[in-house]
């Protein structure tokens, strides 16, 4: 018996081949070459997003039960200009995560993404969780394809939930490995999200806000931290002129003064918004 590989068949008998395959195993043909890399991305939509419960960014987790996604070297192509933008800043150590909340015991420079794959009501220990680390600060060309190539993949995926626990995204790391016509369309899409304050990088907020497409619901936890007046006025500001995106937006474990945050936040804005003190 004769055998073909398949990139020789024609294109709709490959992309029939390719349909029938789970997340992990079309990752898998993804890393193979340039061809299945190109290949898969070209029709990325006769596949259609990839779904999962959450993705979580974090510090730090026990991860002796998830799948480990491999970080391994990817030869995802760099367009010139973005490959010039990188090579320019490998000396700098550009931070891949703005961090949110200081834990003095944990190093910043352990960053993990968790996948969730199951909703809240499976048993913790039960649920089917893959667990990522990123270069925290590349200072390799390989490594700054590495994070482009992850960003991209989040940015094909829908989640339930986008749970800003630690850190989010460098805004200028995005800027660097993304061309001015990717940025347009860079979207974060997601049912609910939930950030933790505080931080106090409101640039990297608002980027971040900015690139939330949100059906359902923004959660931000304040953790009764007191902020002052300036930060409460940044964050007003913030959520005016973002919160329309917003149908709710829910303020959780308020300082017992931000009371006056929510309250001219509704005297503003006509939506539903809720708020919730711990």
């Amino acid at each position: 018996m004769e055998y073909f590989p398949i990139e020789s068949l024609p294109p709709e008998i490959q992309l029939k081949i390719l349909k029938n395959l789970n997340f992990d195993e079309l990752f898998n043909v993804k890393q193979t070459n340039r061809y299945f890399c190109d290949f898969i991305d070209n029709y990325k939509e006769s596949f259609g997003p990839k779904k999962f419960q959450e993705l979580f960014l974090t510090l730090f987790k026990d991860v002796k039960n998830m799948k480990k996604l491999k970080r391994k070297s990817i030869d995802f192509p760099l367009s010139n200009r973005v490959q010039e933008k990188c090579l320019s800043v490998l000396d700098e150590e550009m931070p891949v995560f703005t961090l949110i909340t200081q834990v003095s015991h944990i190093k910043p420079s352990k960053p993990l993404l968790i996948f969730n794959e199951d909703p809240w009501f499976v048993p913790e220990e039960d649920k089917k969780k893959k667990c990522l680390s990123l270069p925290s600060r590349p200072t390799k060309i390989e490594e700054f394809k590495i994070v482009r190539y992850w960003l991209n993949q989040i940015l094909l995926t829908d989640f339930e939930t986008f749970n800003f626990d630690c850190f989010i995204f460098n805004p200028e790391m995005i800027n660097l490995l993304f061309d001015s016509e990717e940025i347009e369309e860079f979207k974060f899409r997601c049912q609910e999200a939930c950030f933790s304050f505080p931080n106090r990088n409101f640039n990297a907020w608002k980027f971040t806000l900015d690139n939330l497409v949100v059906s359902k619901c923004l959660t931000i936890n304040f953790k009764s931290i007191n902020t002052s007046r300036w930060e409460n006025n940044m964050i007003l500001n913030l959520l005016l002129n973002e919160g329309s995106k917003f149908s709710v937006i829910t303020l959780v474990d308020l300082y017992y003064d931000q009371t006056a945050l929510y309250n001219n936040f509704i005297t503003v804005r006509n939506m539903e918004l809720i708020l919730l003190i711990f």
